[in-house]
């Protein structure tokens, strides 16, 4: 009888434990809802265009927008690699386009809008990249003689700087 006693007593303990699940904390497994970039710039190791200068974005969080200022006069802003950082496990897109840090080349002659999606899949954020790069000044040139006769127009290379 002892020995039908223990068995029944180890069957209980062996059914008992088979039909506990593991305590599981609500936010484990779960997927984060943040959305958030918090750097941007342009490093001139991978911006030939840029010299030996990186540039840094400075975040306006009034318009949510980058502001990249500083690049020379006439500096190729059509093909700008831009490495940023964003929340762990986010994706950004740019136009639909997805986006590797340090990698993916865009054309910032006019805004772009940086689009955060958090790792849950639903949250996003909308970031603008403002690139201020000069264009070069001076585009035309002629001297008039003074007599009402047609200027004498020249001719202008902005790459060699010469008129």
């Amino acid at each position: 009888m002892k020995r039908y006693g223990a068995i029944a007593i180890a069957l209980a303990i062996i059914f008992t434990a088979a039909g506990c699940k593991p305590t599981v904390s609500p936010t484990e497994g779960a997927k984060s809802s943040e959305a958030t970039m918090s750097s941007f710039k342009f490093e001139a190791s991978r911006n030939t265009v840029l010299g030996s200068t990186d540039f840094d974005g400075v975040y306006n969080s009034l318009t949510g927008t980058f502001n990249v200022t500083g690049l020379e006069v006439g500096t190729d802003i059509t093909a700008l690699k831009a490495t940023f950082t964003v929340s762990s496990g986010a994706t950004v897109a740019v136009s639909g386009v997805g986006q590797t840090s340090g990698q993916t080349a865009n054309n910032y002659s006019s805004d772009l809008s940086y689009v955060v999606t958090a790792e849950n899949g639903t949250t996003t954020k909308t970031y603008k990249v403002h690139v201020d790069a000069p264009a070069l000044g001076l585009t035309s040139f002629s001297i008039d003689n003074g007599t009402n006769s047609t200027p004498v127009p020249f001719t202008i290379d902005n790459t060699a700087l010469t008129i």
